[in-house]
Formats: structure tokens, C-alpha cells, sequence
């Protein structure tokens, strides 16, 4: 019964939160959000406008979301309850404490291990597509076979967004951070170089500091 409960209880949870996921996912996946960061009301205006209520629109991704939260919620209140009532309880402030925070770090780790694969194709499903213009996720079942087939099955036990765009994103923050490494580095020897000519020091040394530096990336 109380698994149950919170089967119904995480079902109704997910129908209200979904939209602010999708609108969340909208603005975290924002490449410009450091330039020109809209407001949740105006993303999800603009999500409804373009694709609007629907389960490609404000809706996108409910299948998944119902998963993770309904299961979640499902096996953490049966788990959790059930324990608790079968271990006796303690007089102790401190130990009963102990007891509640032992059971509920079980409960909720359990619950977080079922439900992850539904996390990832979640966030799948509501992030940017690989290839724009071009719907690669549609659905919850859907979207885990194809990273189980692409990536394997630690893929779809990752509570992360690691696809080819998360990829693509990361080599382009690391060519776009080893340029300003490399621009500072040439810019600190110039400084040098300009103190040291002030210094009156030998030439030969100048020519020496204005070699490559051997730990430039």
C-alpha cells in the first residue's frame, strides 16, 4: 500500500514538475546565457510558441520523467516505511536518529539506482539534439535502447548528459581555454622581456627568456 502511495504520489509530482524541467533544461543547455539570459516566463513562452503544449513542446520528455519520479518514489516509501517498522525503535535521541538517517541513505540510495536510466533519457529527451533540426531522442524506452546500442550500459546508468554534444561543447571549452592560456603566456613574457631591457641585461639572456616556453600547451 504505501509503495503504492508513493507510486501515485511521484506520478502527480512528475505531471506538475515536468514543465519547469523542460523549461530548466532550455536554459541550462544556453550557449549565449552568459550574453543575453531570458527569464523562465519568457523561455517558456517562447517553447510554447515554437513547439507548443505538447510532448514535443512544454510536455517534452513526460514519459521519462514519470518513470524517474513515480519509481522513486515507489521504492523509497515502501523501503523506507517497511524498514523502519521492522527495526525497534530506540530510546536513545541519538541512536533513533542514527536508525532514521541509516534507513532513509539506503532508501534513497536504492531508489536513485532504479531510477537513473529514466533520469538519463530525460535529459536526453529535453536537452539539445546532437545534430539540430534533427529529433534523435523521442521517447523514454526509445532513447535507452539507443544509448545502451551507442554507448553501452554504463551510458545509461550515468546520471549525466554525456552525449556527443556534451562532447562537442567540452573540446570547444578546452581549445577556447588553452588560446587564452597560451595568449597570457606570451603576454607575461613581454612584460618580462620590457622589465629585463629596463634592467640593462645582457642580450644573450633577452634572446634566451624570448625562446618558446617549453610548458606552452
Amino acid at each position: 500500500a504505501l509503495s503504492v502511495a508513493g507510486l501515485g504520489s511521484g506520478l502527480t509530482e512528475a505531471l506538475v514538475v515536468n514543465p519547469f524541467e523542460v523549461v530548466k533544461v532550455s536554459l541550462q543547455a544556453n550557449r549565449d546565457s552568459f550574453k543575453v539570459q531570458p527569464s523562465t516566463f519568457v523561455q517558456a513562452r517562447t517553447i510554447i510558441n515554437t513547439d507548443g503544449f505538447g510532448l514535443r513542446g512544454l510536455n517534452k520528455g513526460l514519459t521519462s520523467t514519470l518513470g524517474r519520479h513515480g519509481i522513486f518514489n515507489m521504492i523509497y516509501f515502501g523501503f523506507y516505511f517497511n524498514v523502519k517498522d521492522a527495526i525497534p525503535a530506540s530510546q536513545d535521541p541519538r541512536l533513533e536518529f542514527m536508525r532514521k538517517f541509516a534507513i532513509g541513505l539506503v532508501s534513497g540510495t536504492v531508489s536513485s539506482c532504479v531510477n537513473i536510466p529514466f533520469d538519463v533519457a530525460k535529459s536526453r529527451i529535453q536537452g539539445p539534439q546532437p545534430v539540430p533540426g534533427e529529433i534523435k531522442y523521442c521517447s523514454c524506452f526509445q532513447t535507452m535502447g539507443l544509448v545502451y546500442r551507442e554507448e553501452g550500459q554504463t551510458s545509461v546508468c550515468k546520471s549525466t548528459y554525456s552525449g556527443s554534444v556534451t562532447s562537442d561543447m567540452t573540446r570547444k571549452r578546452r581549445g577556447q581555454s588553452k588560446t587564452k592560456h597560451q595568449s597570457r603566456i606570451r603576454s607575461l613574457k613581454l612584460e618580462f622581456l620590457i622589465e629585463m631591457s629596463d634592467l640593462d641585461v645582457r642580450e644573450e639572456e633577452l634572446e634566451f627568456v624570448a625562446q618558446p616556453c617549453l610548458f606552452e600547451p
